[in-house]
């Protein structure tokens, strides 16, 4: 977390310092950028939003894939956990005119105009729950990958 937001909003950072201590210690990172940072801004609670993890995918182009997972501040300047829910599901067409070999899955927040799929947590336990599940997806997700990969050896 950048010092910037930290002095700026204390109050809010020492509410959600475990969280934010958590999610970087598993590898999660704050996709905020600082260029128009304006101290003492009622809108700074952004920048406790848009947590991201870079996961490692081979279906992509560069061998990598950022998911949005976490918010962890609502617009009332207050801590609103929230944990995006990520699922496996079959790619929209267009997907495979580029890569028509492309693995059939992806890992998608679905949306349902604009709203994603979440669940809000008030403890750190069921965020850890939650971040958890998260992790679970990712490992079937390579699992499937890795089994799809193994099958078109044998086609």
């Amino acid at each position: 977390m950048d010092k910037l937001i930290i002095d700026d909003m204390p109050e809010l950072y020492e509410k959600l310092k475990p969280y934010i201590e958590y999610l970087e210690g598993l590898g999660f990172y704050c996709r905020n950028d600082f260029t128009y940072f304006n101290p003492g801004d009622k809108d700074n609670y952004e920048y406790f939003n848009g947590w991201n993890y870079k996961r490692p995918d081979s279906t992509s182009s560069d061998g990598y894939h950022e998911d949005w997972v976490v918010d962890l501040a609502s617009y009332t300047n207050e801590p609103k956990v929230e944990v995006y829910t990520h699922k496996i599901v079959k790619p929209p067409k267009y997907y495979f005119v580029a890569n028509p070999n492309a693995f059939p899955y992806i890992i998608q927040n679905p949306s349902d105009q604009g709203h994603y799929d979440s669940v809000v947590v008030d403890n750190l336990k069921d965020f850890e729950k939650e971040i958890g599940k998260y992790f679970k997806l990712i490992k079937v997700f390579n699992e499937k990958v890795k089994r799809h990969d193994l099958a078109k050896d044998f086609t």
